[in-house]
């Protein structure tokens, strides 16, 4: 915990896909290692060394923080043991002989990146290099060439213009989270270990390459804005069965490469379109979670209405989408929907003109539905009887 700056809010999921990169998560019966994780966590607060400062809309920890004695305890101990150096302005000037040889380094914004430079003669035994709130354009290879033993990579923070080859030859990577404006190449399936692969790009939309389909340790892998297109030799010898998030991807790439029927075990979706899809069946992803719809707006398709839900849905979040209230009838039939979101959507009737702006949930909709969030809607009326109300559990 002490990777993380003073008074910085820890994402849960950055924190928990760290944790199973880097090996620290042993397996326990039937649950995967995300859940295991999740249960730590839950004790570390429960013990008051943790405490929640964000909760998602079903109640879980979506943020953390970690008082600020308790935290320079753990620098400090960490540091003793070699198991982690933080880099900041309070350290600069600790003698390099206690931290030689960290097995994780955590630069922070107080430090600047070249800095890192003179001392790359003691970090050949890094596993973990992580960059937090350090917002810089530094050149990195001399890291990347000094580091070949990387286990993961945080440089969420840091923009890169083209893709940073350098980071090819690091084939130990199981993490890896950056932001880049170019495309992702071909040869990143070289990087063959990596479980977490999260790319922040300002590109319109990309294209990724069928190469990733090699990557048979992905678990999560999120990229803003892109399609996937997977070659056939790729579908018929890859079945990605540890993938467990992946989004945000054109709804047409799915179903053209048939790349829903090669994640049997996925539990996070996100969809985006950007043409007419043929029917969206996902009633075959029995394990699905959260689904993610955004961007399904184009005027004379009535893209959400070919979407066949699993029952397994728990969250379902609709951006900048056109519904029609025989949509909304199928998504009220959920019987496991605990978490509505709609935000930027317009209501239309089933041939996509405006239709009435007040919407009435029926008699037995909604059944487990715990939280609602409407936002930015032509919506001027919501109706909610009594008998709907506590057939909803609101």
């Amino acid at each position: 915990m002490g990777a993380f700056p003073e008074d910085h809010e820890i994402r849960a999921s950055k924190l928990i896909r760290i944790w199973v990169a880097e090996g620290f998560l042993k397996s326990k019966g039937d649950k995967i290692l995300e859940e295991i994780a999740e249960e730590n966590l839950k004790v570390l607060v429960d013990r008051n060394l943790l405490m929640v400062r964000e909760r998602k809309s079903n109640g879980k920890a979506k943020s953390y923080s970690i008082h600020d004695l308790l935290r320079d305890l753990c620098v400090k101990k960490a540091g003793e043991d070699k198991f982690l150096h933080v880099k900041n302005q309070q350290v600069h000037n600790v003698p390099k002989g206690l931290f030689c040889f960290p097995r994780r380094v955590s630069v922070h914004p107080s430090y600047r990146i070249r800095d890192v430079y003179g001392s790359l003669e003691f970090m050949s035994l890094v596993r973990s290099f992580l960059c937090i709130g350090l917002a810089s354009r530094a050149i990195l290879s001399p890291v990347f060439f000094a580091l070949r033993l990387l286990r993961v990579l945080e440089l969420w923070d840091i923009e890169f213009h083209q893709f940073p080859t350098e980071i090819l030859e690091l084939v130990n990577l199981r993490y890896l989270a950056f932001s880049c404006n170019s495309v992702l190449p071909s040869a990143v399936s070289r990087l063959w270990n990596l479980q977490t692969l999260i790319v922040r790009s300002s590109i319109d939309f990309n294209i990724l390459p069928s190469e990733i389909w090699e990557m048979q340790h992905l678990r999560h892998f999120k990229f803003s804005n892109s399609e996937i297109f997977v070659e056939p030799e790729y579908r018929q010898t890859y079945v990605q069965d540890k993938l467990q998030t992946l989004s945000t991807t054109n709804v047409g790439g799915l179903i053209e490469s048939n790349i829903l029927g090669c994640i049997p075990n996925i539990k996070n979706l996100g969809i985006t379109s950007h043409g007419p899809p043929d029917v969206i069946d996902l009633s075959h992803l029995h394990k699905l979670e959260t689904l993610k719809f955004s961007d399904f707006r184009l005027i004379g398709h009535n893209f959400l209405c070919k979407v066949i839900f699993p029952p397994s849905i728990i969250k379902l979040k609709l951006s900048w989408c056109r519904i029609t209230w025989g949509f909304m009838k199928t998504v009220g039939s959920l019987p496991n929907l605990e978490v509505l979101k709609i935000q930027n959507c317009t209501f239309k009737d089933q041939e996509m003109q405006p239709t009435d702006q007040e919407w009435e949930p029926t008699e037995g909709e909604f059944c487990s539905l715990q939280f609602l969030l409407l936002e930015k809607l032509e919506l001027v009326h919501w109706r909610l009887t009594r008998r709907t109300s506590q057939d909803s559990g609101t």
